[in-house]
């Protein structure tokens, strides 16, 4: 069968599909590979279960569970050297091993396990934004590796210390995009588990007191204004804090997303796995989500690709639909997602609409069009806000 859904990191990053699939709550495998690879073998992957990571293999060899365990002060080299060596003539596997032995106890197994899931799904965040990935519903593909036991971790913790270990271009367009408009910490936020210095829990604790902007955050005098946005992001992507829609004056792109618009295109390989029939989720686009999940193009030369003409054209047609969609009551059709879409999907599809015809990103063949852009902009900037209103509400229903 074909994968539920696939993508490239450029286009949908790490901490978005995370936080898609602990949304839907889904089950099944995430593979992630170079678009060359089409060996599961030389993938990394991940099984989920009910939304959260429950079990994950990496191809670089790192965080073995024996210096893991020492590490923690669970055992010492001396036992972990007698424990590999059970191991190579065959006695099983490390944990079993120890376990058996009375090294350990199955408790202190299960947490050393969780702690080696973590770091590997951090060190994810360090992937090329080329990395592709395919989401297999209902499928464990790490099945046959390791232990049999599934021990899912929570996604917040990972989230957090993974985008501030390895920041991305398109972070800066995420804050950019917020403008003035004020951050206050979620009714339901848990700081447990994310690591901070002691100048972000101050700055956290201004944050607490009162909804603060972006602008700010880095005035506060507590970090510098580089510390300020990179926390600001973490903790929205991690679920803690949440923008208040203030305005609805178009956004700017910043100059890290429009380079990430240079991305160039390429098809996406898919893993054979033998895996049963799974319902696809619609990716941004529509379709299937298997033809519409490249890194975006180059969106200074697009225009020159396809013709001013055409571009023209498109630019018009969308106008016209976007008009009638908000007249209609229907903001989704403008951003182009199913209805009572989730925040990532509507934040997805509202970068890759920015991407291409944002004001700021027009080519200099089609810079006529500017004043159609800037109309047509106003429109996706109030159909995006009227989602994401409509997607807090819902969730201050539950």
């Amino acid at each position: 069968m074909h994968p539920a859904f696939v993508g490239v990191l450029a286009r949908t990053p790490l901490e978005h599909l995370l936080g898609t699939i602990a949304e839907k709550r889904l089950r099944g495998s995430l593979v992630l590979h170079a678009e060359s690879v089409a060996d599961l073998a030389l993938s990394d992957v991940v099984t989920f279960v009910d939304g959260l990571p429950a079990k994950i293999r990496i191809t670089d060899p790192v965080f073995r569970l024996g210096e893991l365990l020492v590490e923690l002060g669970v055992i010492d080299d001396e036992m972990r050297a007698a424990a590999e060596n059970s191991r190579a003539r065959g006695a099983g596997l490390l944990g079993e091993v120890l376990v058996r032995t009375g090294a350990i106890d199955a408790t202190a197994l299960g947490r050393a396990l969780r702690v080696q899931t973590v770091r590997k799904l951090i060190l994810l965040f360090g992937l090329p934004s080329s990395t592709q990935f395919e989401f297999y519903e209902g499928v464990d593909a790490l099945a046959f590796h390791g232990a049999p036991e599934l021990l899912p971790v929570e996604i917040a913790p990972i989230v957090f210390a993974g985008v501030r270990a390895h920041p991305r271009p398109h972070a800066e367009f995420v804050i950019d995009a917020l403008e003035g408009s004020p951050l206050r910490v979620k009714r339901d936020a848990d700081f447990r588990g994310l690591t901070m210095t002691p100048d972000e829990r101050d700055l956290l604790g201004l944050l607490r007191m009162s909804p603060m902007n972006v602008e700010q955050l880095e005035q506060a005098g507590v970090l510098d204004p580089t510390r300020a946005r990179t926390l600001a992001y973490a903790l929205l992507m991690a679920g803690q804090i949440e923008a208040v829609v203030t305005s609805a004056a178009p956004r700017r792109a910043s100059r890290e997303m429009r380079a990430l618009g240079r991305i160039s295109s390429a098809p996406v390989v898919k893993i054979a796995l033998k895996r049963v029939p799974s319902p696809g989720i619609v990716e941004e686009g529509g379709g299937d989500g298997r033809e519409d999940c490249v890194p975006p193009s180059s969106r200074k030369q697009l225009a020159s690709f396809v013709g001013v003409d055409a571009f023209r054209d498109e630019l018009r047609a969308r106008y016209a639909a976007s008009v009638a969609a908000l007249a209609n009551g229907r903001p989704q059709e403008v951003l182009g997602v199913a209805d009572r879409p989730m925040l990532t999907e509507i934040e997805s599809a509202y970068l890759g609409l920015a991407m291409r015809f944002h004001p700021d990103q027009l080519a200099p063949e089609v810079a006529e069009l500017r004043a159609e852009c800037e109309q047509l902009w106003a429109r996706i900037v109030l159909a995006h806000e009227a989602l994401v209103v409509e997607c807090e509400r819902r969730r201050n229903q539950r």
